[in-house]
């Protein structure tokens, strides 16, 4: 009896095989792409990515010179925006949630960026 099950659900289970084969291959093609586009931008990406990886404020602050380099290279390189934004995040948790300094360094919010996160 069981083996009849997986005869019939031997169809189903190949097309979930081949759907999560074709997700990661188009996964990696967009992280590709983005390197392939932005090769300047993807240098220091890795080097700030490397920096991420040791939990101390000056890294994170190196980290975050590194993101800043990366999208001054390529404004559109989404890598580094996401790992600058973790910069940030990390940072204020390293931080104890209450460096005004930081807070100060924040660029204010645009009157599309308040509409964009629900503020106005």
């Amino acid at each position: 009896m069981q083996r009849l099950d997986l005869l019939r659900d031997k169809g189903a289970l190949s097309r979930q095989v081949a759907l999560c084969n074709s997700r990661e291959i188009a996964k990696n093609e967009e992280q590709h792409a983005d390197i392939a586009l932005n090769p300047i931008a993807y240098h220091p990406y890795l080097a700030g990515k490397r920096d991420m990886t040791r939990m101390s404020l000056p890294n994170l602050r190196r980290a975050r010179e590194e993101m800043k380099a990366a999208l001054a290279a390529s404004p559109d390189f989404a890598p580094a925006l996401s790992a600058m934004s973790r910069t940030y995040s990390k940072e204020w948790l390293l931080t104890a949630r209450g460096d005004i300094a930081l807070e100060a360094g924040g660029e204010p919010l645009q009157a599309g960026d308040r509409k964009a996160f629900g503020l106005c």
